[in-house]
């Protein structure tokens, strides 16, 4: 079984994510990416974000998996 997908977020990040998440003039898919990576931040597993957000988990791993990556 693969690792489990893990971000971790400092308050100074997570504050961020969510003010972008309730600005007004975000696209709205860019506030569910951001919502998939606070709600990973908080140990939320790929399987409850996709059905929460409502997007497939492999959408949902990519997302994570992009911010791992790149970093934002």
């Amino acid at each position: 079984m693969p690792a489990r997908l893990k971000i971790r977020l400092s308050e100074l990040d997570m504050q961020e994510l969510l003010e972008l998440k309730h600005d007004s003039n975000c696209p709205e898919r860019t506030r569910k990416r951001v919502e998939v990576i606070c709600l990973n931040a908080k140990g939320w597993t790929v399987s409850q974000i996709s059905d929460w957000i409502d997007w497939s988990p492999n959408t949902v791993r990519k997302t994570i998996h992009r911010w791992i990556i790149q970093g934002k």
